[in-house]
C-alpha cells in the first residue's frame, strides 16, 4: 500500500477564502496602526499641556463668538452642498437643501472613518438612490474631490502669500506651487479621453487574463461621465473658486474660535495652516476624522507664533469640534430619515 503524506490527504485550501482572510488581517492592521499613529500624537499634545494655564485659558472663552463660529460652519456645510449640486444638475435636478442633509450626515459618519470616506459612500448610497444613477453620483464626488483638491491647494498658496511677514518661509511657496500644478495636471489628464481609455483597455486586458469580467463596464460608464465634465470648463473653474469661498468660510470659523480663546492669529496664517493640516487628514494613514494628528500638526506649526503647546492645542480640539456639531447634526438628519422610510 502506498503510503500518502499528511499534505496529501488534507483538502485543498480555497485560494479564495486565502485572499478574504488576508485582506482582512491587511484591513486589520492597517486601522490598528491608524489608530496608533492617532494615540501617539495624541499622547505627545496631552503631555505638554499645562493644566493651570489651561483652566485660565478655558476661564477666559468667549462662548458668545463660539456660537457665531459653529453658526458659520453650519453655513460652509451648505456650501459644500451648493457645490455639489452644481455637478450633479448636469444631468439630475436635485435641491441644494437636500445635498446639504447629505454632506451634514456624511460629516456625521467621518467622525468614524479616516480620509472622508465613510462621508463619500453615505452620499453615494443615498443621492444615488434619489437619481437612480449611482455610477454619476459617483463620478460628481470623484470630480468634487479631484477639483476641490486644488481650491483648497489655491487657499494654501493665497494664505502663503498674504500671511508670508508671520510665516517668514519662502520655500513654502514653491511647495504649494509644485502640488498646485501637479493636481491640475492630475485632473486633466484624469478628464482626458485618451488617458481614460488606456487605463480602461489595461483592465480589460487584466479581465482576458483572468477570464473574468470584473469593473470595465463601471469603468467605461465613469469615463463617460468625466467627458461630460470635461465638456465644462467653466463649470470646473466655478467648483475651484466655490471651493475656496468653502476654505475661506472655514478658516473664518477657525479664526473666531481663535478670538473666542484670546489667541492674535492672522486670518490669511490660519488659512495656510488649516489646508496643511486637513491635507494631512485626508490621507489614508490617518486616524478617523484626524484625531490626535491634527492636534499635533497645530502645536507644532503654531509655536513659531508664540503660541504655546496649551493654547494650540485646545484651539485645535474646539475647531474641529466645530465639524463635529455638524457631525452630531448629521446624525439627528439621518436617523429621522431612516424612521421616515420605515413608516
Amino acid at each position: 500500500m502506498n503510503s500518502q503524506s499528511p499534505e496529501a490527504i488534507l483538502p485543498n485550501p480555497n485560494p479564495v477564502t486565502d485572499i478574504k482572510l488576508n485582506q482582512n488581517k491587511s484591513s486589520l492592521l492597517w486601522k490598528m496602526l491608524q489608530i496608533l499613529i492617532g494615540l501617539v500624537a495624541f499622547v505627545f499634545v496631552l503631555t505638554r499641556i499645562d493644566q493651570k494655564e489651561l483652566l485660565k485659558v478655558i476661564a477666559q472663552v468667549n462662548y458668545f463668538i463660539l456660537l457665531g463660529a459653529v453658526l458659520n460652519t453650519l453655513f460652509m456645510t451648505y456650501l459644500m452642498g451648493w457645490r455639489w449640486q452644481l455637478l450633479i444638475k448636469v444631468k439630475y435636478k436635485v435641491s441644494s437643501l437636500t445635498l446639504f442633509g447629505q454632506y451634514l450626515t456624511a460629516q456625521f459618519f467621518n467622525l468614524f472613518t479616516p480620509g472622508a470616506v465613510g462621508g463619500d459612500l453615505a452620499r453615494l448610497l443615498r443621492v444615488g438612490k434619489i437619481t437612480g444613477d449611482s455610477s454619476f453620483v459617483f463620478t460628481s464626488i470623484v470630480v468634487e474631490r479631484l477639483v476641490s483638491l486644488v481650491g483648497l491647494l489655491l487657499s494654501s498658496l493665497v494664505g502663503l502669500y498674504l500671511g508670508r511677514d508671520y510665516l517668514n518661509n519662502p520655500n513654502n511657496y514653491y511647495f504649494v506651487v509644485g502640488l498646485l500644478i501637479i493636481s491640475i495636471f492630475l485632473c486633466l489628464l484624469l478628464f482626458s479621453k485618451i488617458a481614460m481609455k488606456l487605463f480602461l483597455n489595461l483592465v480589460i486586458r487584466f479581465e482576458l487574463l483572468l477570464k473574468r469580467k470584473l469593473i470595465s463596464k463601471t469603468i467605461e460608464k465613469i469615463g463617460n461621465h468625466l467627458a461630460i465634465f470635461s465638456q465644462k470648463p467653466l463649470l470646473l473653474l466655478s467648483i475651484i473658486l466655490t471651493t475656496f469661498l468653502v476654505r475661506t468660510t472655514w478658516t473664518i470659523s477657525c479664526w473666531l474660535v481663535a478670538q473666542a480663546l484670546g489667541l492674535n492669529i492672522p486670518l490669511f496664517v490660519l488659512m495656510a495652516l488649516f489646508a496643511v493640516v486637513d491635507l494631512a487628514r485626508m490621507l489614508p494613514i490617518s486616524p478617523p476624522n484626524g484625531i490626535g494628528v491634527r492636534e499635533y500638526l497645530l502645536v507644532l506649526l503654531l509655536a513659531p507664533l508664540g503660541i504655546s503647546n496649551t493654547q494650540a492645542a485646545l484651539f485645535s480640539f474646539l475647531a474641529y469640534s466645530l465639524l463635529m456639531v455638524n457631525g452630531l447634526i448629521g446624525g439627528l438628519v439621518y436617523t429621522s430619515q431612516a424612521m421616515l422610510e420605515k413608516e
